[in-house]
C-alpha cells in the first residue's frame, strides 16, 4: 500500500494516544503534543484522540490510584 499521496477514505486511521493524566499541567503537556502530531500530520482521514487515565500519586507506595478525573470538565 502506498499513502504517499494521502490515506483515501476508505482507509481512514484514528491514532489514540494513551495517557496518564495526574494534574493540570499533565493536560496541558498533553494536548501540546497532540497539536504537534495534528500539525505534523495534517493529511485527509487520519484522525487523533486522547485515551486518559488519571490517577494521584501516592510517593510512598510509588504508584497511582486511579480514580475519575476532577479535569474531565475543561
Amino acid at each position: 500500500m502506498d499513502f504517499s499521496l494521502g490515506i483515501p477514505k476508505e482507509y481512514s486511521t484514528m491514532v489514540v494516544i494513551p495517557s496518564i493524566v495526574k494534574s493540570r499541567e499533565d493536560i496541558k503537556k498533553i494536548f501540546e503534543k497532540l497539536e504537534v502530531y495534528y500539525l505534523a500530520n495534517k493529511s485527509e482521514n487520519i484522525y487523533f484522540t486522547l485515551l486518559r487515565r488519571s490517577c494521584t500519586w501516592n510517593k510512598r507506595k510509588r504508584r497511582c490510584r486511579f480514580r475519575n478525573s476532577k479535569y474531565s470538565k475543561l
